[in-house]
């Protein structure tokens, strides 16, 4: 699943740290989250977090790839 943490993180000014401690997961999640290489499963309340820290809603954030389906 492609998405655009990275970009939205960086457009914020916020570090993968400091984004890692305001949602509440690790550092090490949120960096395989942004690798877009890996298939991490993202959770939907975790998903949730991100998307509402950011102000946008979960699927301009993450490509849900729902045409697929």
């Amino acid at each position: 699943m492609h998405n655009r943490l990275a970009e939205f993180r960086h457009l914020a000014g916020i570090s993968q740290e400091n984004l890692a401690t305001v949602t509440g997961v690790s550092v090490a999640y949120i960096r395989k989250i942004e690798s877009n290489k890996s298939k991490t499963n993202v959770t939907i309340n975790i998903a949730y977090k991100l998307a509402k820290y950011f102000n946008t809603d979960i699927e301009t954030l993450f490509d849900l790839d729902l045409d697929k389906y």
